[in-house]
């Protein structure tokens, strides 16, 4: 009995300031960075890590390594992130109990750099209308990057095409795409049938070489193509980059369905056929494993019509 009292008094011991510092250092904030965040000297920090740890009765990081969190680390890492959202969550409230609305706070939005320039301005123009004050943060990485960092709570959300989610992961479809075809309006494959043969002989303007989508185009060509040929192509990474490519007469650009409000008038955009290159859904993914902080559940209600159970 009396070493369950101890062990109680223990725990709870733990100051949400051990759990910051913990959670931010975690999240790959340097040590000097958060001090300085926080306004308190660099050592105040690496004191509240060690201190959690020894109330916690275990190694939050690797010892040669004092951002890769242990197993333990990872655990604690989740909790961590739940109850510093609740505490955001209560925050809030209070200001919209004292008739303060459009409360403040944190949104943390993972996306793809095509997606960044086209899609989510118009999310955050949603959410804004609703929630002036919130603070909205924007990270761009590829898709699988986008899974991990959502993993690890890096990131609150991820706006990306879709794919088959991990255990502890949901996606919401908020929309449907072709792949587009941008060219001068005088471009040979401007008008008539689109087909694979059409493709390989025209000079293309493609996504990075490790795409999905250039991938898709890659195979699909490779059947009425040479090797070399498939060589020639122009690969530029950003969707816009791609469309002025195209402005400037180096080529047809292909294209994501998402950038079509950024396609000039002065330039045709055709849907590449369905089999050719199927349509691709796209929305948002969240965590199922973690509490959900009042202002990402605001972020979704807002910007993608629909509330997450919360978790």
């Amino acid at each position: 009995m009396k070493s369950s009292t101890f062990e109680a008094h223990h725990i709870g011991a733990v100051t949400l300031q051990q759990i910051r510092c913990f959670s931010a250092v975690a999240g790959r904030q340097t040590y000097r960075g958060l001090a300085r965040e926080l306004g308190i000297e660099q050592p105040a920090v690496s004191r509240a890590v060690m201190r959690l740890e020894e109330i916690l009765g275990g190694k939050l990081f690797e010892p040669r390594d004092r951002t890769r969190r242990t197993a333990f680390g990872e655990k604690v890492y989740r909790e961590a992130g739940r109850i510093l959202g609740m505490v955001e969550s209560l925050k809030l409230l209070a200001l919209d109990e004292a008739g303060k609305g459009r409360a403040a706070g944190v949104v943390t939005i993972g996306t793809k750099s095509s997606f960044a320039e086209t899609l989510l301005p118009k999310l955050i123009g949603r959410f804004r209308a609703k929630h002036g004050r919130a603070s909205i943060r924007v990270r761009c990485g590829s898709g699988d990057d986008l899974i991990r960092m959502l993993q690890a709570a890096d990131i609150d959300l991820a706006v990306s095409h879709r794919r088959p989610p991990p255990d502890g992961v949901a996606f919401k479809r908020l929309w449907t795409f072709p792949r587009l075809l941008v060219m001068p309006k005088g471009h040979p494959l401007a008008g008539g049938t689109i087909t694979a043969g059409k493709l390989a002989a025209a000079s293309l303007i493609l996504p990075s070489r490790n795409s999905g989508t250039c991938i898709e185009i890659m195979a699909i060509l490779s059947k009425v193509t040479t090797a070399e040929r498939l060589k020639s192509f122009i690969e530029v990474t950003s969707s816009e980059a791609r469309i002025r490519y195209a402005a400037a007469g180096l080529g047809a650009a292909v294209v994501d369905g998402s950038a079509r409000d950024i396609i000039p008038a002065s330039l045709a955009a055709r849907p590449l056929p369905a089999r050719l290159l199927p349509e691709r859904d796209a929305g948002v993914y969240y965590s199922t494993e973690r509490y959900t902080p009042q202002s990402v559940i605001r972020f979704m209600e807002a910007a993608c019509g629909f509330k997450p159970s919360q978790t």
